[in-house]
């Protein structure tokens, strides 16, 4: 497992994954990091709050803000491809009655994942998605593939993918399959081009 699969699955799980009402995401995640031991006084979190169905009700996403130590580590494990846009977040939907439900998985075509979505702020659309007739989130997602016959260097390919709310969980649709230059993709074009990117705007939260 890549650096980078393994920070998802990790900000996937940094929430409680429950079905009941969360009045505050930052204090829940708070509350099971301090059980797990990810969670020390001055740690920080981002918030990013949006509107990924388009429903009128806000919903947020956190990521832990990683300590100068972890960007480190992280960059030595990644090397060539690191990226310091592409964050890890745990996904609180909105409800129309007040509060939040934690996204109890990810739905992907090989089956469910933990709870967490990976985003490249600086290659994501928010907004419709006519490829798959709903609101949501596009962005790029980079994988470690092995080389042919499994031999030589590890190669990084990328690909488009779009995330959407389902009930109480998320939905991950590939759009694109898995290449070395997904920039010059239609899907790519259609949805990440200069034109189209959302600005998305993250705020630090000290608990």
């Amino acid at each position: 497992m890549t650096p980078r699969l393994l920070l998802i699955l990790l900000i996937g799980t940094c929430c409680s994954a429950h079905c009941q009402t969360i009045q505050d995401p930052i204090a829940d995640c708070v509350k099971f990091g301090s059980a797990s031991g990810s969670y020390y006084p001055g740690r920080v979190y981002y918030k990013w709050t949006v509107d990924i169905n388009h429903d009128g009700v806000n919903d947020v996403l956190v990521s832990l803000k990683e300590t100068s130590e972890e960007l480190a580590e992280k960059k030595d494990e990644e090397r060539g491809y690191f990226n310091s846009n592409y964050h890890g977040f745990g996904v609180f939907i909105g409800l129309k009655e007040g509060g939040y439900l934690n996204s109890k998985y990810v739905k992907e075509d090989t089956g469910d994942v933990a709870g967490g979505i990976g985003v490249d702020l600086s290659r994501c659309y928010v907004g419709y998605v006519e490829s798959v007739k709903q609101y949501g989130i596009v962005t790029v997602q980079q994988l470690e593939v092995s080389g042919p016959s499994g031999k030589g260097l590890p190669i990084h390919k990328e690909r488009v993918c779009c995330y959407t709310v389902e009930g109480d969980h998320m939905k991950k649709t590939i759009l694109t399959p898995l290449t070395e230059d997904v920039e010059e993709s239609p899907m790519y074009k259609r949805y990440l081009s200069d034109s189209k990117r959302s600005i998305v705007q993250l705020d630090e939260v000290r608990p």
